[in-house]
């Protein structure tokens, strides 16, 4: 289980082990809107669906929030802020797509294991696994070892889970297959090293 993070602080509870690799790597990549699209297609298996909302939002982000306005209220509440954001920001529109099409959920660092086991069983990629059954020694845990526990459960079937930070309160959580972990930390620190520039 690790976390990647694109903000300098975390809260306590989310502070995972991280083994994002730190060198330097080439990625055949012409630019960073290439690198989403290519992290997308990783953890949504080459899912077409999500790869056309991508080209769709990357065009015009307020499509995005125009869908989530709809879907729930909670949205509408921080709708400017929102707007802005995704006007200039094609990482949280990857993220907010990947979580509007469940190939990650929203975790919040106050969650109990019950609410992160709910959030689980809706990402697509773990549907037809019988979750209940396969974790359910990491019930009565803390939430840290929880996370411990059920990312040992699922490498044992080839899949890596892991976290996205969007704010200080929540994450986002997703899975891959552990074939496609090395390629995804490349993109990955691609990514963060174009960010670094900008900064």
């Amino acid at each position: 289980m690790w976390l990647f993070n694109r903000k300098s602080q975390r809260k306590d509870e989310f502070e995972f082990e991280e083994t994002l690799d730190s060198e330097t790597v080439e990625v055949d990549s012409d630019s960073n809107e290439d690198c989403y699209f290519q992290i997308s297609e990783i953890i949504t298996d080459h899912n077409q669906t999500v790869k056309e909302l991508l080209e769709n939002y990357f065009e015009d982000p307020r499509l995005l929030l125009e869908e989530f306005q709809g879907d729930c209220d909670e949205w509408n509440e921080d709708s400017d802020i929102l707007h802005e954001e995704l006007l200039d920001d094609y990482w949280l529109i990857l993220l907010l797509t990947l979580e509007k099409e469940s190939f990650a959920r929203r975790i919040y660092w106050r969650d109990n294991i019950e609410a992160v086991m709910k959030n689980l069983k809706q990402l697509k990629q773990l549907k037809e696994i019988s979750l209940d059954e396969r974790l359910s020694h990491c019930n009565h845990l803390s939430l840290v070892e929880f996370f411990e526990c059920i990312s040992k459960e699922l490498q044992k079937m080839g899949i890596i889970i892991g976290t996205f930070e969007l704010d200080d309160e929540n994450v986002l959580i997703f899975t891959i297959v552990d074939r496609r972990i090395e390629r995804f930390n490349k993109l990955i620190n691609t990514i963060e090293k174009s960010w670094k520039q900008i900064s």
